[in-house]
């Protein structure tokens, strides 16, 4: 367990200061309780692919959450 989900986590909180909403407006959008983020943040689990796929329709770079590398178009 670890790197992934801590990195799922930081990017929420990320994307919630860059899109001026609140940390938990965007909890509520991907359908995550704080719970799970708390489990993510201290390596008790990781996100599912479900909750990955959520993430990546919601327009979160799952690549970087996955192997910490930015995803860029060519």
């Amino acid at each position: 367990m670890g790197i992934i989900g801590r990195r799922a986590a930081e990017y929420i909180r990320k994307t919630a200061i860059e899109n001026e909403t609140s940390f938990e407006f965007e909890l509520n959008c991907l359908k995550i309780f704080r719970t799970t983020l708390w489990q993510w943040e201290n390596d008790k689990s990781e996100p599912s692919g479900k909750c990955l796929k959520r993430m990546a329709d919601a327009g979160y770079d799952v690549n970087y959450i996955l192997t910490g590398k930015e995803y860029k178009k060519c």
